[in-house]
């Protein structure tokens, strides 16, 4: 049986009977629930989620403890945007 890499969000985790880790996510305020996009972070590494599915929309390799501690902060809060252009202009000022 080959073991298959799993990507984790940096969350708290809980692990279940079976050993399984389950993320804990604290709930966050958003001003759209189903529509828009939030940053969230999955190893280290920022992603773009599209609210409209709840799926990852785009992967970035922009390190969150690379950013300044507000950004860290808006981000650990639920930094919502309403467009990809938004994310997109956001991303690249903090891309290298």
């Amino acid at each position: 049986m080959t073991s298959a890499k799993q990507e984790t969000r940096d969350d708290k985790m809980i692990s279940s009977e079976n050993s399984v880790q389950i993320p804990v996510v604290a709930p966050v305020e958003r001003k759209q629930q189903n529509s828009g996009y939030v940053l969230e972070v999955w190893n280290g590494k920022l992603k773009v989620i599209d609210r409209s599915t709840n799926q990852v929309y785009m992967d970035t390799e922009i390190m969150y403890e690379h950013l300044p501690e507000d950004v860290r902060k808006s981000i650990d809060t639920g930094r919502y945007f309403s467009s990809i252009e938004e994310i997109l202009a956001f991303l690249e000022s903090y891309s290298s």
